[in-house]
């Protein structure tokens, strides 16, 4: 195991401890994935959606960040561990969590030494 790696572990420790001291215990995410596109553009059939299962924590935007205009009343920021997340996030996901389905808007990886080491995502429906 590389340093990244074994850093990478030390944070997803981490996430999980801070999941279940200050809040309702872990959080687990899953990113769904829409499946693969084939058939005519004007008639398009997908193969099933892949979901994959993380940990994170929900964390909140600072006032500076809501300033932007980029961020709505009801968005959230997601801290999310990489060691279980098999795939790299896009905005084309879609993240549920206790059964409501959130809007991948952003992602910013926190990676570095060029390791993944967590990913910062913003979510909103």
């Amino acid at each position: 195991m590389s340093l990244g790696e074994q850093i990478a572990q030390e944070v997803a420790d981490g996430i999980r401890e801070a999941a279940r001291e200050t809040g309702d215990g872990e959080l687990v995410v899953t990113f769904i994935r829409q499946g693969q596109q084939s058939g005519p553009s004007y008639a398009p059939t997908f193969d099933p959606s892949t979901r994959h299962v993380a940990n994170a924590i929900m964390s909140n935007f600072t006032v500076k960040e809501r300033d932007t205009g980029l961020v709505a009343i009801n968005d959230s920021k997601l801290l999310v561990a990489s060691d279980q997340l098999t795939i790299s996030p896009t905005t084309l996901d879609k993240v549920e969590i206790d059964s409501t389905e959130y809007q991948v808007k952003s992602i910013s990886p926190v990676k570095p030494g060029g390791v993944v080491i967590m990913w910062n995502i913003h979510i909103g429906r």
